[in-house]
């Protein structure tokens, strides 16, 4: 069972989201306007619109652009000393629609509708208890769904333990685990965000950790049923989600060849795809029917395409996404008004990446490299996804984009579970959750001065008055913002003083009862 250290992990992640949701304004998260557009027609109208069917409802479009552009444009919007719109503490979708010059198409009804059929359903009910006959402010509104998204992650600390558990007997280790997701401030802002990447983020965390147990050689019918819904569930809400049919797959290979079992592998394997299959299969074929596309888009039909002729420099791009990647996965808040100096997110993606080399190096009887490895198939296809798929774009429309860290959260679990035990080999298992903290809030700190200056800030502007803008700006009560940065001080303080686990661990039982494979003080010391 987690420890209570484990439990603060856990608070600290939610409390951390919700205050990052008080400081990114409304709709300057990405694509925030389409996402709450969207939940609320169903909240309204349960029918799901096929893709390019639902233009943005007037009134939301409007509200975004003034949000977005009341410090004179979203890059750097300088909202320092500004009141907010006056719209945002009124407006309301049952209000006439004013629908400005160019009325935007919402892309979203592309992506399957688990995600935002499930908000729509909590939308229905906080319009039905809230007083009077009028809904809830769009405001009031998307700051709720915001807080839904970071009750939807809240188990993903759990699920960076459970994963690390899985790989090595070291207690400490999956402490570290679970606190790793503080060292990402963009992690926590996309939590604290109207974004169907959510969902799939903590749905893969845990399939993560039925693909790590599987490959452990754990060949149980829990477990491929486990998988198969959760499976089902991640295809039901984004496409990225076809990455962990290789993992479990693969996942699949390593437990027979471990067990020798190859019927019984084959079989549970394929009970998993056909539960996915059942759950998420009638949303992509319907899409290959009525639209001749698994995944319709008419992107390329309305970019304007590069001029015959022009030069195609590969080299500048993939310097673009070195550069990118990175640094949107780390620290890019808002609409890339933000964003994390190079020094941090270099230092960060170091730390990581030596840890997970340490972990696939070097052999041991505790540390399950091939568990390792399927557990990090998911994050390296969706890398090598997100960079294909961009580099198209790049040779067809000469445009940088679709170059977003946070389309690889999903695959978070595995990395850095990895992460964590692999510094338990180069330190003999000392690091600790205390470590992880120290880092933590200062990869925090280095995303938190870019945002004072470059969203609530502005040439003159001093960080009080940049703070008091903040709780100008945002829907929730200044009273509840300053108890939740004073209750994230204190779960702080008590993660702080929290004992770190002894060195070498109890084994864990596994999901199926097998222990993780013991090893001893020496060897890890």
């Amino acid at each position: 069972m987690p420890s209570r250290t484990v439990w603060l992990a856990v608070v600290l992640f939610m409390l951390g989201s919700v205050i990052w949701a008080v400081v990114i304004p409304l709709f300057h998260a990405p694509d925030e306007a389409e996402h709450y557009d969207l939940i609320s027609s169903l909240a309204s109208d349960t029918h799901y619109p096929q893709y390019d069917e639902r233009a943005v409802n007037g009134t939301v479009d409007q509200l975004a652009r003034d949000y977005l552009l009341a410090g004179g444009g979203y890059r750097q919007p300088h909202f320092g000393g500004m009141q907010p719109p006056r719209a945002g503490a009124t407006a309301n979708l049952s209000d006439p629609v004013v629908y400005p010059e160019r009325v935007a198409s919402n892309q979203m009804p592309q992506h399957p509708p688990l995600y935002y059929q499930g908000s729509a359903l909590v939308l229905r009910a906080v319009r039905w208890v809230h007083p009077g006959a009028r809904s809830p402010s769009i405001a009031t509104e998307v700051f709720i769904l915001r807080l839904l998204n970071i009750v939807l992650v809240s188990s993903l600390p759990l699920a960076f333990w459970a994963v690390a558990r899985q790989l090595t007997p070291s207690v400490r280790a999956a402490e570290v685990a679970a606190f790793s997701g503080l060292l990402i401030p963009e992690l926590l802002s996309v939590n604290g965000a109207i974004n169907n990447d959510n969902l799939l983020t903590v749905l893969g965390a845990w399939l993560t950790v039925v693909v790590v147990a599987v490959a452990r050689g754990r060949t149980t019918w829990r477990l491929a049923v486990a998988g198969g819904l959760l499976l089902g569930a991640a295809l039901l809400t984004k496409g990225f989600a076809i990455v962990f049919v290789p993992a479990l797959a693969l996942a699949y290979l390593f437990a027979a060849l471990r067990t020798k079992h190859w019927a019984q592998s084959i079989l549970q394997g394929a009970a998993a795809a056909g539960i996915a299959v059942v759950l998420s299969g009638w949303f992509w074929i319907g899409n290959i029917v009525r639209q001749g596309s698994a995944s319709p888009t008419t992107f390329f039909e309305r970019a304007p395409h590069r001029p015959a002729g022009s030069v195609v420099d590969h080299g500048a791009w993939i310097r673009q996404a070195a550069y990118a990647i990175p640094q949107r996965f780390w620290g890019s808040a808002g609409r890339y008004a933000a964003t994390m100096a190079w020094p941090g997110w270099t230092l960060l993606s170091a730390l990581v990446l030596a840890g997970v080399i340490a972990l696939l190096a070097r052999r041991g009887e505790g540390l399950q490299r091939r568990a390792a490895v399927a557990g990090l198939v998911p994050i390296l296809l969706l890398t090598a996804y997100v960079l294909q798929h961009a580099h198209h774009i790049y040779v067809v429309t000469g445009w940088t984009a679709f170059l977003q860290g946070r389309y690889l959260y999903s695959g978070l679990a595995g990395l850095l579970a990895a992460a964590a035990c692999g510094w338990a080999r180069i330190t003999g298992d000392r690091v600790n959750h205390r470590h992880v903290l120290a880092v933590a809030a200062v990869a925090q700190l280095l995303m938190v001065r870019p945002v004072l200056d470059n969203i609530w800030g502005g040439p003159g502007v001093s960080t009080d008055l940049a703070l008091h803008t903040v709780l100008a700006w945002t829907p929730m009560p200044s009273g509840a913002v300053a108890g939740v940065v004073v209750a994230f001080a204190i779960v702080a303080v008590f993660a702080v003083w929290s004992a770190p686990a002894a060195r070498v661990g109890v084994a864990l039982d596994g999901v199926d009862g097998a222990p993780v494979d013991e090893v001893s003080v020496g060897e890890v010391s």
